[in-house]
C-alpha cells in the first residue's frame, strides 16, 4: 500500500512538472496571439488609410472630369460664337454688286 501511495505521489508530481510546461507553452502562445492582434490591427488601420486615400483621388477625379467637361462645352461656345462672327463679317465685306 505504501508502494502504491508512493507512485500516486510520483505520479502527481511529474504531472504537475507537466503542467509546468504546458504553462510556459500557453504563455508563448498567448505572445503570438497578441501579437497576430497588433498586426491585424495595424493591417486593418493601413487599409482604412488606403481607403481614404481611393475615396479623395475618385473624388478628385470626378471634379477634374467636371471641370474638363466645362471647359469642353466653353470652347465649343466661344468656337461657335467665333464662326458666327466670322460669317456675319464676310457677310458684311461681301460686295452685294459684285464689285
Amino acid at each position: 500500500m505504501a508502494i502504491t501511495r508512493y507512485n500516486e505521489a510520483v505520479s502527481a508530481i511529474e504531472e504537475v512538472k507537466g503542467l509546468g510546461e504546458m504553462k510556459t507553452q500557453i504563455n508563448a502562445l498567448e505572445l503570438q496571439v497578441k501579437s497576430q492582434q497588433e498586426r491585424i490591427a495595424s493591417l486593418q488601420d493601413a487599409s482604412i488609410r488606403m481607403q481614404e486615400k481611393s475615396s479623395d483621388a475618385l473624388a478628385s477625379s470626378r471634379e477634374a472630369q467636371a471641370l474638363a467637361k466645362g471647359n469642353t462645352l466653353e470652347i465649343n461656345s466661344a468656337i461657335t460664337s467665333m464662326q458666327e462672327q466670322m460669317k456675319a463679317l464676310r457677310k458684311a465685306t461681301t460686295n452685294p454688286l459684285g464689285n
